[in-house]
């Protein structure tokens, strides 16, 4: 339930659904990306909705499924950086 990190309200209803109450107050937050190609990207967009500066680490996934993500989204109005190494 890492969503829950960056501000969604949503409640396990069992092994098919979520349930998710809104409208959402999104928060920044320093979160591990997981493993799963579709939940990284809609906790990447979770972050790019919410306030301040959130970091993502371990982006592999993500840059494994989507070739230049951040400078398409960057050309769409996104400030998004990747930093190497850190």
């Amino acid at each position: 339930m890492d969503m829950k990190k960056i501000g969604v309200q949503m409640t396990l209803a069992d092994i098919h659904r979520v349930l998710v109450t809104g409208p959402t107050k999104w928060q920044a937050e320093d979160m591990i990306c997981p493993q799963g190609l579709r939940p990284a990207v809609l906790i990447l967009i979770g972050m790019l909705a919410a306030n301040g500066v959130s970091t993502l680490r371990n982006i592999y996934t993500i840059n494994r499924g989507y070739e230049d993500l951040a400078e398409r989204l960057n050309s769409l109005g996104a400030k998004i950086t990747v930093e190497h190494g850190l």
